[in-house]
C-alpha cells in the first residue's frame, strides 16, 4: 500500500500537437514533484478524437473544386496523418501515466478515476470554440463529491466568453477550491463569473530546462540554422526567415506536420519525434514561430527568437512576452532582418524574471494542491470496514483508497485528539470470541418463484427481508448506485428491496451505515443488516447484541475493490454504449452459471448481454482468488463461530448430498447461529421449503464455509496490471496463461447456449 496521494489530471493530451503533449507531461511532472502519484485521465472526447486528421482530410480538401481533386488531396495528406498518429501516440503511451480510457462523458461520470486530488491541466481546456461546447469533463464534473478540485494554467483562449455559456461555466468553476489561468485576458472572464483566479506560467515553462532536454533525441545539426515552427500557414514566417538566411547564411529548418511541405524552401523535418522536436529547438541559432509552446521552449533554452502573432488564440503569447518585457520580439510589418539578428535577448535579465514567475506559479500549485497531512493505518489484516472512522471522536480518521482501490483508514494529523482509541483495532479483539455451539444447518428454498428468480440462490434473504419490513423494521444491504458503485443502503419500502437482492462480488462501502443504524435503534426501529462476515462483525462490534438488531452474514469467498470492478465494467462498454446494469448471478443459463449486463446507448436504447460465468475474465479471476483484498486470504471471520445470527450462502452440491431436494432454481444454505436467528427462521418458515442438513455435507462443496481462498503466486502480477494498465490488460494476460481453461469455457458456454435455445424452442411449441 502506497502512502503517496493520488492526483488525476484532465487536459488535452490526445491532440496531435507538440505543445499539447508536452504541457500534459509537464503538468504530470509538477504534481509528481509535489509528492503525488499523478496520472492523466485518458478522456478521449468524441469531438476531439483525431481532430487534426479530420481537418487534414476534410476541411483542407474543401478548397478542391471537384471530387477528383478532393480524392487526390486526401491521398496526398493521409501519410501525414499516419505519421502524426504514430509520433504522438508513442509519446503519450511511453511518457504519460494514463488512466483507463474513457470514450464518452457518461462513462467518465459513471466510472471516474478515484483520486485524492483532481486537477484541470493546462492548454485550452475551457475553450468551447475548440472543444465544440462547454466540455464538462474538463471542468471536473465527473469528480466525486467532496474531493478537492483545482485548475492549473487552464486557458479560455479567447478574450470574452459567449453570453450563453456564462451560467454553466460559472456553476462548474465555483466548485473548484483554487483556479489559475495562463493568460491575463482570462482574469476579467473569471471576475465576471464571480470566480477568483490567478495567472500562472504554463507548465512547460515551470519544469526545469534540464528535464525538457532529457527528452531530447537525435544528434544536433552541425551548421547554424533558423528553426521555423509554424502552426498557421497564412503567416509570412517563411519570407522573414529567408531574409535572415540571406543575410547570415544560416540554413532554414522547418518543423512541419505535413509531408507536402517538403517542397518549401529549406530543410523540412516532417513529424519528428517529440525528442527530436526538443533537440531542434535546443540547438537552433534563431527560432521563428507563431506558436505559444514554440515561444515557451525558446525561453526555456535561452534561444534568440521572433514571434508572428497568430490570428486566433494569441492572448497567451502576449501575456508571457509582456510579463518578461519582450514585446519587441513580435514581428511587425516593418520587419528588419539585420535588427532580427543584431538585437539579442539579454537572458541575464530575462532568466531571473522567468525564475520569479516560476516560483510564484509553483507557490500557487503548492498552496492549491496542499492536502491535509495524513498517516496511513491498517495493515494486511485490515478489512476496510470503517468502524474506526465512525468511532473517532475528533473525526480525524478518513477511509482512503490505496493503489489498487482498497479502502484503508488514514489519520488526518491536524484533527487528531491523540486519544489513542484507534491504536488497537476493535475488530482485533472481537476476532477472539468463543463459539456458542454448533449452528443448525438447513437447505432452504422460497416458495415464491419470483424471489428465487431475483435472488442468487434460494431466496431466503428476500423472504426474511420482506417479513422484517412487514413488521415495521428497516433493512441494510448492498446495492449498486447509478454509477454502478457498491454501497450499503437503508431500505424501508418494499419497492426498493429488490435492489438488495443478488450477489455483488465487489467490496461495498458500509462506513456511513454506523451512524444511520445508531439513529434507527435510538428511535426504536428494528434493524436487519446483511453483509460479508467482516462487515457483519464490525456492526456487531459497534452495537453488541442489541435486541432490535438482527445480523445476517453471507458466505464470502473474498472481495475485489470497487476500482477493479469499475475497470472491468469499462472494458464491457462500447464507444457509444455504457454498462449501466450488471448481474453476477443470472439464472437463465442455470443456477450459478451465468452473468449478464446491460449496455445503455445515448439514444436511450438498451441491450442486455448474457454470458457464461466461466468464460468471463472478472468472474474467473475472482474465483481463482487473484483480485481479492489482502485481508481475505487470512480472514478471521470464517469457520465457527459465525458472526451473524444467520449465515446464508449457496448450498453447492445439494443435488449430490440430498438428491430428493429439488435444486433447479437454486438452494440456500442456512446456518442458524443464535436464538434471534432461530426465531426469524421460524417466523418465515411457512414461506420456505426447508430440510435439515449436515454441516459436514455442506462444507464438502463449499470451501468458504471453513477456509480462506489461497493466495495465488500470480496474484501480484494480475493486480499490478489492473492497477497500471486497466482490466483489459489483466484479462488478456489471464487468458493467455490459461489457454486450456479458456477453450473449455468456450465449449461449456456453447453447450449452455444451445441447451437454452432448445428449451426455449421446446416451450414455444
Amino acid at each position: 500500500m502506497s502512502d503517496r496521494l493520488k492526483a488525476s489530471i484532465i487536459t488535452l493530451h490526445r491532440v496531435k500537437n507538440y505543445g499539447s503533449v508536452l504541457q500534459a507531461y509537464a503538468t504530470q511532472c509538477l504534481l509528481e514533484d509535489l509528492g503525488f502519484q499523478a496520472e492523466i485521465v485518458d478522456y478521449i472526447s468524441p469531438r476531439l478524437q483525431d481532430r487534426n486528421a479530420r481537418r487534414l482530410l476534410t476541411q483542407s480538401s474543401s478548397k478542391a473544386d471537384s471530387a477528383l481533386k478532393k480524392f487526390i488531396h486526401r491521398l496526398v495528406v493521409f501519410p501525414s496523418y499516419a505519421a502524426q498518429k504514430r509520433v504522438f501516440n508513442s509519446f503519450v503511451e511511453k511518457k504519460l501515466r494514463l488512466s483507463a480510457p474513457y470514450l464518452t462523458e457518461d462513462r467518465l461520470k459513471m466510472f471516474p478515476p478515484q483520486s485524492d486530488l483532481y486537477c484541470t491541466g493546462s492548454d485550452q481546456v475551457f475553450n468551447s470554440q475548440i472543444n465544440g461546447m462547454v466540455e464538462r469533463p474538463f471542468f471536473l464534473d465527473f469528480a466525486p463529491e467532496g474531493r478537492k478540485k483545482i485548475a492549473y494554467a487552464a486557458s479560455f483562449g479567447i478574450e470574452e466568453l459567449p453570453a450563453d455559456e456564462e451560467e454553466e461555466t460559472a456553476r462548474l468553476l465555483k466548485k473548484y477550491s483554487c483556479v489559475s489561468v495562463r493568460e491575463d485576458s482570462a482574469l476579467p472572464i473569471l471576475e465576471k463569473l464571480g470566480v477568483q483566479g490567478q495567472t500562472v506560467l504554463d507548465p512547460v515553462l515551470c519544469v526545469s530546462p534540464e528535464r525538457l532536454k532529457a527528452l531530447g533525441a537525435g544528434r544536433p545539426r552541425r551548421r547554424p540554422y533558423i528553426l521555423i515552427y509554424e502552426l498557421n500557414g497564412e503567416s509570412r514566417i517563411a519570407d522573414y526567415a529567408a531574409q535572415v538566411s540571406a543575410l547570415t547564411g544560416w540554413e532554414i529548418v522547418r518543423i512541419s506536420y505535413y509531408y507536402h511541405h517538403i517542397f518549401k524552401k529549406g530543410h523540412t523535418v516532417v513529424c519528428p519525434s517529440v525528442g527530436r522536436f526538443i533537440t531542434l529547438f535546443a540547438n537552433a541559432a534563431l527560432v521563428m514561430t507563431d506558436s505559444f509552446h514554440g515561444t515557451a521552449l525558446s525561453l526555456q533554452f535561452r534561444k534568440q527568437f521572433r514571434v508572428v502573432m497568430p490570428p486566433k488564440y494569441s492572448t497567451r503569447i502576449g501575456s508571457i512576452l509582456s510579463a518578461l518585457d519582450l514585446k519587441e520580439r513580435i514581428i511587425g510589418p516593418d520587419f528588419d532582418p539585420e535588427r532580427a539578428v543584431e538585437e539579442t535577448i539579454d537572458y541575464a535579465r530575462v532568466t531571473p524574471a522567468l525564475e520569479t514567475l516560476r516560483e510564484d506559479s509553483m507557490a500557487f500549485l503548492c498552496r492549491a494542491a496542499r492536502m491535509e497531512r495524513t498517516q496511513r493505518r491498517g495493515g494486511p489484516s485490515c478489512t476496510g470496514c470503517g468502524l474506526c472512522a465512525a468511532l473517532c471522536p475528533g473525526g480525524a480518521i478518513e477511509m482512503r483508497e490505496d493503489d489498487s482501490g482498497f479502502r484503508y483508514p488514514a489519520v488526518v494529523e491536524n484533527r487528531c485528539l491523540h486519544c489513542a482509541q484507534c491504536a488497537i483495532c476493535r475488530m482485533e479483539a472481537y476476532a477472539t470470541r468463543e463459539a456458542a455451539g454448533a449452528p443448525a444447518c438447513l437447505a432452504a428454498v422460497s416458495r415464491e418463484r419470483e424471489l428465487t428468480g431475483e435472488c442468487s440462490s434460494g431466496g431466503v434473504f428476500g423472504a426474511a427481508a420482506k417479513h422484517w419490513m412487514a413488521g415495521g423494521g428497516v433493512v441494510y444491504g448492498c446495492a449498486f448506485d447509478d454509477r454502478m458503485r457498491a454501497a450499503h443502503i437503508r431500505v424501508d419500502s418494499a419497492a426498493e428491496l429488490p435492489r438488495l437482492f443478488g450477489s455483488k462480488y465487489v467490496q461495498s462501502d458500509i462506513s456511513h451505515c454506523f451512524e444511520s443504524i445508531a439513529a434507527d435503534l435510538a428511535e426504536g426501529r428494528s434493524v436487519l443488516f446483511c453483509g460479508t462476515p467482516c462487515q457483519t462483525a464490525a456492526v456487531r462490534c459497534r452495537f453488541k447484541d442489541c435486541d432490535r438488531l438482527l445480523l445476517i452474514d453471507i458466505l464470502c469467498h473474498g472481495v475485489p475493490s470497487q476500482r477493479m470492478f469499475s475497470s472491468y465494467l469499462q472494458s464491457l462498454s462500447r464507444p457509444d454504449q455504457t454498462c449501466a446494469a450488471y448481474s453476477f448471478r443470472d439464472k437463465r443459463l442455470g443456477w450459478g452459471r451465468g452473468i449478464s449486463y446491460t449496455l445503455a446507448g445515448a439514444d436511450g436504447g438498451r441491450k442486455r448481454v448474457l454470458r457464461y460465468s466461466g468464460a468471463d475474465g472478472y468472474y474467473a479471476m475472482f474465483y481463482e482468488g487473484l483480485i481479492l483484498r489482502p485481508s481475505c486470504y487470512e480472514c478471521r471471520y470464517k469457520g465457527s463461530p459465525r458472526v451473524g445470527d444467520i449465515t446464508l450462502g449457496d448450498f453447492w452440491g445439494v443435488e449430490e448430498e440430498y438428491p430428493a431436494f429439488e435444486s433447479g432454481r437454486g438452494v440456500s444454505l442456512v446456518l442458524v447461529n443464535t436464538e434471534k436467528g432461530s426465531k426469524l427462521m421460524a417466523d418465515i418458515s411457512d414461506g420456505l421449503r426447508t430440510m435439515p442438513a449436515g454441516l459436514a455435507a455442506a462444507a464438502r462443496h463449499n470451501t468458504t464455509l471453513t477456509g480462506n481462498a489461497p493466495r495465488p503466486e500470480s496474484g501480484e502480477e494480475c493486480v499490478r496490471l489492473l492497477r497500471e494498465k486497466g482490466f483489459s490488460a489483466a484479462e488478456k494476460w489471464y487468458w493467455h496463461s490459461r489457454r486450456g481453461r479458456r477453450r473449455k469455457a468456450a465449449v461449456k458456454s456453447a453447450i449452455l447456449r444451445l441447451k437454452r435455445l432448445a428449451a426455449r424452442d421446446f416451450s414455444g411449441q
